[in-house]
């Protein structure tokens, strides 16, 4: 399957009655990657909830990425980060800040480990490796893309659960955290970093009625429409993540659609580079009025046939075709 969910705009949480917290503020995140963070405000008392669903892995194994950054060190209040659950919202991980350690918590016959926070006290980034394949549940928990005894816990249990669907910020009593970089897959996370790149402008083909302002503005309430055979296609703003990455590990688009009662039943996903389009088969998007969110991904150039760089793409559009 691949990516399970870039999480990284304000509309990925559910309704809940304290509204999901961004910041833009850029000391609080790497911009070459995101232009945004989840912010867990400074609290004394109470709770917030917020939800964030993704698509559940076909496998044993789910992964999470994502940047911490403003955490306080020894003497800080106690307070709760993220929960991880599966679909039916049982706990299967909690994580929670305990005297200046990140401490981690399985149900069933494990208690709580802890790792220190003291050696990334500004910004750290974290892969959690979540894995049903062995006789419990396994988790795996690496800091800036190691495990050592110091950053990091392996951890098993028992519990019946299933595969994850829902990363779950918790805050309560704490200092002000930002959360950024927030994706999730069924591959190892490590050493990747998931770098946005909004759309811009309308590019080769625009049949679907709307055009790029419609569908670029984290609003799932302005959308574009199609008949069977639209296609449309939009450039991205210029590549703004690291000037010279190790590679770029997959090309990603982000789709949130929904079929009427009549009319395409699917959608086409493709990317166009050097004047050809090139499809990533068919997705069945859910019906109105329910919204489904789709990750097709391409993994090489199907122009050059290799790996991605940088440069491309500063020319490749994202489009998708509606299909009868």
């Amino acid at each position: 399957m691949g990516v399970l969910g870039i999480l990284n705009s304000v509309n990925d949480a559910v309704a809940n009655p304290d509204a999901a917290v961004i910041v833009t503020d850029t000391t609080k995140f790497d911009t070459t990657v995101t232009d945004m963070a989840w912010h867990l405000p400074a609290r004394t008392s109470g709770s917030r909830i917020w939800d964030i669903p993704h698509n559940v892995a076909s496998g044993d194994v789910t992964w999470y990425h994502f940047a911490m950054t403003g955490v306080r060190q020894e003497g800080a209040d106690d307070g709760g980060m993220v929960k991880i659950l599966d679909a039916s919202d049982a706990e299967i991980l909690w994580m929670r800040i305990v005297d200046g350690f990140l401490a981690f918590r399985l149900p069933g016959p494990v208690d709580s480990e802890r790792i220190s926070m003291t050696e990334n006290p500004r910004l750290m980034r974290l892969d959690v490796k979540i894995d049903f394949g062995g006789a419990g549940i396994t988790v795996t928990v690496y800091v800036e893309g190691s495990l050592t005894p110091s950053t990091s816990v392996t951890i098993a249990s028992s519990a019946a659960l299933t595969n994850p669907a829902n990363f779950q910020i918790v805050h309560t009593d704490s200092d002000h955290i930002y959360i950024s970089e927030l994706y999730a897959a069924d591959f190892d996370t490590r050493n990747t970093r998931p770098v946005r790149q909004n759309i811009d402008a309308s590019g080769n083909h625009s049949e679907w009625q709307g055009d790029e302002t419609d569908v670029n503005d984290d609003d799932v309430g302005t959308s574009i429409l199609a008949l069977a055979g639209d296609k449309s296609s939009f450039n991205v703003e210029a590549y703004p993540g690291p000037a010279t990455p190790a590679g770029i590990n997959r090309v990603v688009a982000k789709i949130v659609a929904t079929k009427g009662a009549s009319g395409p039943t699917d959608i086409n996903p493709f990317v166009r580079v050097a004047g050809a389009d090139d499809s990533a088969g068919n997705i069945g998007p859910s019906a109105d009025p329910t919204q489904s969110t789709h990750y097709p991904e391409w993994s090489l150039n199907p122009d050059t046939g290799v790996g991605w760089v940088s440069a491309d793409m500063d020319t490749t559009e994202i489009g998708v075709e509606a299909i009868a």
